[in-house]
């Protein structure tokens, strides 16, 4: 992973995700003078994974000196001025019509799958499979199944698994033990997981401070935000894609007990 560092360009250096202590899949600057489309795109990502900064490049010549994963740009806006083959990994926001010859392009809207396609693709190794052997989990829900089927894929990654099938059972694990990573299903019958989420941090144990993501099949349009808004970490909609499990464990486990395997 890159860090990027060159005050004298940057115009926005504050960290913009939404929990301070994750592992960033990528580090993003991005070239877009069209404030709506900024905006649009720096909210896709930041609810991801992905550090974003703004960035002042008009001199296109310094970004050769630039450490990044990813440089957005905008193409409308930069079309007479397509950056050389020694600014790497630039990505070009394009409209419907426009094509670029053996250049990466994102067309106009951008859409949240398109760059979750990209990252993954390109970061296919890092996140295929993930062994953390030292790190203790919390898997909540009440449907038998569904709990079966989040243990099936947390237990490739090697760690120590916990789980419950009520909010009860849940306040009397992490009263007791301490995790790395908690997993709350929603919709649970008695405490549901919202409400047991919030008992949870109520304990002042050091469970309180550690990453809870709700799971679960609410997936309307909003559901997201609302659960962001309760506090929650993230989010995780059923069915569960793996290889989006796969990166929000990357993205909030500590990084020290995180082992990549990569495949031969």
């Amino acid at each position: 992973k890159c860090v990027l560092s060159l005050p004298q360009l940057i115009v926005d250096s504050t960290f913009n995700g939404g929990y301070e202590d994750k592992n960033s899949l990528c580090d993003v600057c991005i070239i877009n003078d069209n404030s709506i489309e900024v905006s649009v795109l720096k909210k896709v990502l930041q609810k991801e994974y992905v550090d974003v900064r703004m960035i002042n490049a008009s001199d296109y010549n310094l970004l050769k000196d630039i450490k990044y994963d990813y440089l957005f740009v905008n193409y409308d806006e930069n079309k007479n001025n397509i950056l050389n083959d020694e600014i790497s990994n630039v990505i070009y926001l394009v409209d419907d019509d426009i094509v670029l010859n053996e250049k990466k392009t994102i067309k106009k809207p951008v859409r949240k799958t398109d760059i979750l396609d990209l990252i993954k693709k390109d970061n296919n190794n890092v996140i295929k499979e993930i062994y953390c052997p030292d790190v203790r989990m919390l898997a909540v829900d009440d449907n038998k199944l569904n709990l079966v089927v989040l243990k099936g894929f947390l237990k490739k990654t090697g760690a120590s698994i916990d789980s419950c099938a009520s909010g009860d059972e849940a306040l009397r694990f992490t009263e007791k033990n301490e995790y790395d990573i908690i997993f709350l299903d929603h919709m649970m019958p008695g405490m549901d997981g919202v409400e047991t989420f919030k008992k949870i941090k109520a304990q002042n144990s050091i469970n309180s401070t550690k990453p809870i993501l709700v799971v679960t099949a609410n997936a309307v349009d909003g559901a997201r935000d609302f659960y962001i808004e309760q506090g929650f970490t993230d989010y995780i909609s059923k069915p569960i894609d793996s290889d989006y499990l796969n990166m929000c464990l990357f993205k909030y486990l500590p990084k020290d007990k995180i082992k990549e395997k990569k495949e031969e």
